[in-house]
């Protein structure tokens, strides 16, 4: 299989090489092996964006203006395939020159949705494919737990723009609660009783427009970046009263 990878250009990833995702090693989901296409990084700045299939006009503008928002601070805009909030996400960033990276809920030899193969391919050339599953893996609903989970696992904070009460991206956000991964809101996303009841709950943000979900989104990242040194430094300058 290793030799068909490499004839096909996929690189295969184990968790105990230095070239796996760090960040996929903190979930207890983590994958022992990971397929990509595309250039590897750890892609410590990165940020998930999810939401449905059939996204509000609204929605749609939202999810472009913050995936724009994020290639400027130059941050790694991370979601799914499927057709709606995904897609948008991924062409708004590539529009702009960003990375992308495209976690599938497949084998990373299958394009699914139809019509995928385009921007699959693009997100490969200009940014990441991932996959947790064997390449010739085929779509499959009890696929999209473990590829929810390495979304959220992947990304440093998760965004949802838009979420019905049993779609996936309500599941991401609760499975990045679980992994301790903030998750922000648009003030929309309130009309969902599963949203204002996540909203109270510690590490949910809730933003009312782009500027000021970016302002989240850049101190979540200063917080998950900061070096060892930069944390003990902060502990010093303090003015709690431990």
């Amino acid at each position: 299989m290793l030799d068909q990878c490499a004839s096909h250009g996929v690189g295969v990833h184990a968790f105990w090489e230095d070239h796996y995702p760090a960040a996929l090693r903190e979930i207890h989901e983590m994958p022992p092996v990971v397929f990509t296409k595309g250039a590897v990084a750890h892609d410590r700045r990165a940020v998930a964006v999810v939401g449905p299939r059939r996204p509000s006009p609204r929605g749609r503008a939202i999810v472009s203006g913050v995936a724009e928002a994020l290639v400027e601070r130059n941050i790694t805009v991370v979601s799914g395939l499927t057709a709606g909030v995904d897609t948008v996400a991924h062409t708004a960033v590539l529009r702009r020159g960003g990375r992308t990276v495209t976690v599938l809920g497949t084998g990373i030899n299958h394009y699914r949705p139809r019509g995928s193969r385009k921007l699959q391919q693009e997100t490969a050339e200009r940014g990441m494919v991932l996959s947790p599953f064997l390449p010739d893996t085929p779509a499959a609903r009890e696929n999209l737990t473990l590829r929810t989970a390495v979304m959220s696992g992947y990304a440093a904070a998760t965004i949802v723009v838009e979420a019905g009460e049993h779609s996936s991206a309500r599941a991401q956000a609760h499975i990045a609660l679980r992994h301790g991964r903030p998750v922000i809101f648009t003030q929309e996303l309130l009309a969902n009783q599963w949203a204002r009841e996540h909203s109270e709950r510690p590490g949910v943000y809730v933003a009312s427009g782009i500027a000021e979900l970016v302002e989240v989104v850049d101190s979540i990242l200063a917080e998950a970046t900061m070096t060892a040194d930069e944390f003990i430094a902060a502990l010093e300058t303090s003015t709690f009263d431990w």
